[in-house]
């Protein structure tokens, strides 16, 4: 057992001063890196990464969520995250995965009383963001180290007069709108099958898209222990 304790502090060690010197090339934007994880946000949900020490099993995770407090980290050892969250979060929405046995991902889904605002910092008493350069999309993807996020967009087509359906040159000019609109975008084709069981268009596209996240994505788990 104290031969396992060591290890674990060591792995600890080493862990900690990766994310230091990480600390001088990485941005998250909508968020910060602090000593023991990464954050960031979008207007209706927040985004915790949380390095563990590699080989990490999913039985040895603990991750308590809270409205109001958020505890992680490796069981039998001192949390690496522990405190007050800045505000309420719906803790019966929010959810952990455990990807490549090293990093722990949580997603906070907010508590709007009103309307949904952005968060300057994950935990009480840290130091804040500047709320004001939060911009929306703009939140780095802490499933992976690209930064790279998936996101999917409609693209409204014009109405015409009379008529149930926008005509093709109208619907290429919507197209080539949109990319001007958001140059960073990319779009991808998908076939719809009018006599696949009777499903709508929108019970096909979860049907194809589904394969593509859950692989992506892996197991996601409830945010409780």
């Amino acid at each position: 057992m104290a031969a396992q304790q060591q290890l674990a502090e060591e792995r600890q060690r080493k862990r900690e001063q990766a994310a230091e010197d990480a600390k001088g090339v990485e941005v998250v934007k909508n968020g910060a890196i602090r000593e023991r994880y990464r954050w960031t946000q979008e207007l209706p949900e927040l985004t915790v990464s949380i390095e563990l020490p590699p080989g990490t099993a999913k039985k040895d995770v603990v991750c308590k969520i809270g409205p109001e407090r958020l505890a992680a980290g490796i069981r039998g050892l001192p949390p690496l995250v522990d405190g007050q969250l800045h505000a309420r979060v719906r803790a019966d929405e929010a959810m952990w995965q455990l990807q490549d046995s090293h990093r722990l991902v949580v997603t906070l889904p907010k508590l709007a009383l009103e309307k949904h605002v952005w968060w300057p910092c994950l935990l009480q008493g840290e130091a804040e963001i500047d709320v004001d350069a939060c911009e929306a999309g703009e939140s780095t993807n802490l499933l992976s180290t690209t930064g790279s996020r998936l996101r999917m967009e409609k693209i409204e087509l014009p109405e015409s007069k009379g008529k149930k359906f926008a005509t093709k040159e109208e619907a290429e000019r919507a197209w080539k709108q949109f990319f001007t609109d958001f140059p960073g975008m990319r779009a991808y084709e998908i076939s719809f099958d009018s006599t696949d069981g009777g499903k709508s268009g929108e019970e096909q596209l979860k049907k194809v898209l589904e394969p593509m996240l859950a692989k992506s994505e892996g197991e996601w788990e409830k945010g409780t222990e």
